[in-house]
């Protein structure tokens, strides 16, 4: 089932037609109802500008300049905060990670990752097993192993060694 949107401007002038999936219009909606989503991810700053879309989350100027801009795009691959013009797909990665499930990922599956930095926090094999869970969820595929309490700390080394040589590591 498709539905016709018709977006007007402030005079109330049609000025553009987007033909959207109905199932893609509910994901969006209820993305957007989530409370944790109107807020960066890593600062929690209100308004956040830019999607991380692998990880999930929503996150601001500032942090997608401090963190997410340095990794490569397949462990933080950032958006424009517009969900319409995003994919199915993409939107599937939002809908059933954002915000909140990441923040309950760390603090209940691997709470000892509260306690690593920022910068390095997105590279740690708890953080990989995170985006693998996620990619399992909406491609189907191999279920992946779960790290310990242990592994999940360490750094996932092909990403490290891509990170150690750019010049934006703090």
């Amino acid at each position: 089932i498709k539905i016709l949107i018709i977006i007007k401007n402030k005079c109330n002038i049609a000025k553009q037609f987007l033909v959207i999936d109905t199932v893609k219009e509910q994901k969006i909606l209820a993305i957007n109802q989530e409370d944790s989503n109107k807020h960066c991810f890593d600062c929690g700053s209100p308004n956040p500008q830019y999607i991380s879309l692998y990880n999930a989350i929503f996150i601001c100027h500032r942090c997608m300049n401090n963190y997410h801009r340095i990794f490569n795009s397949n462990i933080s691959h950032i958006l424009n905060n517009d969900l319409y013009t995003l994919s199915i797909k993409d939107i599937q990665y939002l809908y059933y990670g954002g915000n909140k499930r990441l923040f309950d990922f760390i603090n209940y599956e691997y709470p000892i990752l509260k306690s690593i930095n920022r910068s390095k926090l997105y590279i740690t094999k708890g953080l990989d097993y995170y985006r693998r869970c996620l990619r399992f969820t909406i491609d189907d595929g191999e279920k992946p192993l779960k790290p310990s309490m242990e592994e999940c700390t360490q750094l996932v080394t092909d990403m490290k060694r891509n990170i150690d040589s750019n010049k934006y590591m703090n």
